[in-house]
């Protein structure tokens, strides 16, 4: 309960306990299911632009290259969120 919605591994379920006994167009709750849906893509891309940087560094360019790839997928998904 005193976790914020960043630390904990179900941002969804999160956002369900504090603030799921309100009316579902309840403002806060729709932000905190908001964030909840972009936690996971911005997780992703990070981790993605962490394997693209290594991929580039060992020199692999075509694994750098689906990485980047992915990582623009991704992007996308967040832009439309």
């Amino acid at each position: 309960m005193n976790s914020n919605q960043e630390e904990v591994s179900d941002p969804e379920e999160w956002a369900e306990t504090h603030y799921g006994n309100l009316d579902v167009n309840n403002y806060e709750r729709m932000v905190a299911f908001s964030r909840a849906n972009q936690f996971r893509p911005r997780s992703a891309l990070e981790s993605l632009r962490m394997r693209h940087n290594i991929a580039e560094v060992d020199g692999n360019r075509e694994e750098a290259i689906n990485y980047a790839r992915a990582m623009s997928e991704i992007e996308a998904l967040i832009d439309i969120a």
